[in-house]
């Protein structure tokens, strides 16, 4: 976040708030924090709190995705190294780990 950047919450709307809170049978507390995130119907909440891997994009809908893939798949062909980089928090890690897994188990040299 930038030092200039001001947070911005969601009016209070207590009657959204406690129609998604019945709907879904979650506290007031919640349906406020995901009115915060802009999700105000109950069919986003529930999508938002039970997430599937169905509601993910194609990967190949990245403009670069393919000359990725074909490059990435050179490279183990080549046994050339490929580095894995990533950041520190909490996701980042864990997609790094995923992502030096699975290019180990096609073969890759991964550093």
């Amino acid at each position: 976040m930038h030092a200039n950047t001001i947070l911005s919450i969601a009016p209070p709307q207590p009657e959204l708030r406690k129609k998604i809170s019945e709907e879904l049978g979650i506290s007031d507390l919640i349906a406020q924090l995901l009115l915060n995130r802009g999700i105000d119907t109950a069919e986003e909440a529930e999508r938002f709190l039970n997430p599937d891997a169905s509601h993910l994009l194609e990967p190949f809908q990245f403009s670069e995705m393919k000359l990725a893939v074909n490059y990435i798949l050179k490279a183990i062909k080549h046994r050339q190294k490929i580095m894995v980089a990533g950041d520190y928090d909490v996701d980042g890690v864990t997609a790094l780990a995923v992502l030096k897994h699975t290019l180990g188990n096609l073969g890759a040299d991964v550093i």
